[in-house]
Order: structure tokens, then C-alpha cells, then sequence
């Protein structure tokens, strides 16, 4: 397996004012199954402006059947990174008043999609922005094919 690139991807969902998930997919795959992807950094947040809000999300090498049921499950090998973001109304800005959690599993390793699920409970601003950091590999065949053999085992 040899590094030939970084890959920084950003942006943000809306999500409506309920505690449901929302997925999206992030289009990786290049038809190729020689090259795949290792996230390195995932990380989600709120918009800064609404104190005491949060949210949660989790990157997946397959679209999760129902993204409220069981939002974050470790043992699932279709899932790949998890993160949460609060914000603490009780303190001012700029002294702690955020704690963003995140968790990357080090052995992913994705040929095909990401998808992304996220969720907040923020009715005045529902929307979750997103930052994955990944590195881009030139791997064999067979390597590609066992990386998604395992993304889609179950556990």
C-alpha cells in the first residue's frame, strides 16, 4: 500500500427540526478498485451562534438502512467514525464553551462511497457542518476487494 495523496472534504447538512438522522452520500469511488481511502479526521459541529446546542454523526462505508435506529453502533463494520459536538450555554464564548468528541476506527479503509449520517436537536439552526480529513492509497486488487468485504460484514 503506497500513500499518493490528501483529501480534505467539508461541508453541511440541514437537517429538519426533529432528532431524526440524515444521510448523505460522499462520492470517493473513481471505478477503480486498485485506490482507496483511509479517514484519518472526522469531525462535526453546530453553527457557534446557538448556546446549549449539539450534534452527533457518523461516517459509514454503506448507507445505513434506518439512520435513527441505533444511531452510533461500534460493533457494525460498516461504520467507521463517529463524532458529537456540544455547546455549553453556561460558560462564555471562548472559554470552553465547546467540546467536540470524535473517534476514527484506524483500520478503515473504503474503495467504494462514504456516507455520511448526522443529527441535532437544534430546531433554530438544523444544520450540521462536516470535516473529514482522509489519505488516498494505491493498493492491489486484492487488497481492494477484502477492504470491502469487510466494510459490508455485519459484526
Amino acid at each position: 500500500m503506497k500513500k499518493i495523496a490528501d483529501l480534505t472534504m467539508r461541508g453541511k447538512i440541514e437537517c429538519s427540526s426533529n432528532s431524526t438522522g440524515f444521510t448523505e452520500r460522499l462520492q470517493l469511488f473513481d471505478g477503480r478498485f486498485d485506490t482507496a481511502y483511509r479517514v484519518t479526521k472526522f469531525i462535526v459541529s453546530t453553527n457557534a451562534a446557538n448556546a446549549g446546542s449539539d450534534c452527533i454523526g457518523k461516517l459509514s462505508a454503506e448507507e445505513p438502512a434506518d439512520p435513527t435506529d441505533a444511531f452510533w453502533d461500534w460493533s457494525i463494520n460498516t461504520e467507521l467514525a463517529w463524532a458529537a459536538f456540544t455547546m455549553d450555554a453556561t460558560v462564555t464564548p471562548g472559554e470552553g464553551w465547546a467540546t467536540n468528541n470524535n473517534l476514527v476506527d484506524r483500520e478503515n479503509l473504503v474503495v467504494q462511497d462514504l456516507f455520511i449520517t448526522v443529527r441535532t436537536r437544534d430546531i433554530s439552526d438544523p444544520f450540521v457542518n462536516y470535516y473529514i480529513e482522509m489519505e488516498k492509497y494505491d493498493i492491489t486488487d486484492s487488497q481492494g476487494a477484502l477492504a470491502m468485504v469487510r466494510n459490508r460484514a455485519q459484526g
